[in-house]
């Protein structure tokens, strides 16, 4: 019999988010999802057992860092998580508008100027 409980589904996503850590807002990139927690990418995870919170769009989210992996990190969340809100399309923000590198979080997008008729 296994002994390790059983895992939530994950939903697999490219989501740009911010995270706060302390008084900090890092941007991150949600990797996969589920009731649970989730997984992201970051430049500088934050610490196994730190407190945070993600945000996107009107969908916030506060748990603990369980484990970090490079660039990689995994977060349980303190409630369970509305996957529907989370993967519903958002109207772009200031905050959101990142442009992925690879599995880099890049630098902010750049709109093009329209062209007068």
């Amino acid at each position: 019999m296994d002994s390790q409980p059983q895992r939530s589904d994950r939903r697999f996503a490219f989501i740009p988010a911010l995270m706060r850590v302390a008084d900090e807002e890092i941007p991150v990139m949600i990797a996969n999802a589920s009731t649970d927690g989730l997984m992201a990418r970051c430049d500088a995870p934050p610490e196994v057992g730190a407190r945070v919170e993600i945000a996107r769009a009107d969908v916030r989210l506060c748990g603990e860092v369980m484990w970090r992996s490079g660039r990689r990190f995994g977060l349980r969340s303190e409630n369970p998580l509305d996957l529907a809100a989370l993967f519903a399309p958002a109207p772009p923000r200031a905050d959101d508008l990142i442009l992925a590198k690879g599995d880099r979080v890049g630098s902010r997008i750049a709109w093009p100027k329209r062209r007068k008729k």
